[in-house]
């Protein structure tokens, strides 16, 4: 993980962490990948996030858990959760903006 701007590492790295497991909790429900995304999260002084973006995307599904025309499906349901669990969390506020990124693994 790397941390830029003005919200200490160890706040960024609580954050993510929360944000991570809600993703793992999530996960059972949705098909299996595997691949990494790397995620951008840039964060304002209040603590709201203003954008959310993948920077590396290699989300491939497992072919046994989904059937072929599905797995186009399976990555945008993936991708979905992890941007909703980025976006909607309310970081810590800090004495200015930050950008936080975030490799998350699949395997």
């Amino acid at each position: 993980m790397f941390v830029d701007g003005a919200m200490p590492f160890e706040e960024a790295r609580d954050a993510t962490g929360t944000c991570v497991e809600k993703i793992v909790s999530q996960l059972s429900e949705l098909p299996e990948a595997i691949g990494t995304l790397v995620v951008r999260i840039n964060v304002e002084a209040d603590g709201r996030s203003s954008s959310v973006r993948f920077l590396t995307d290699t989300l491939v599904a497992r072919p046994w858990d989904v059937r072929e025309n599905d797995a186009t499906t399976a990555r945008a349901q993936i991708q979905m959760t992890v941007h909703q669990a980025f976006s909607d969390y309310e970081y810590p506020s800090a004495e200015g903006a930050s950008v936080i990124t975030v490799p998350i693994t699949f395997d």
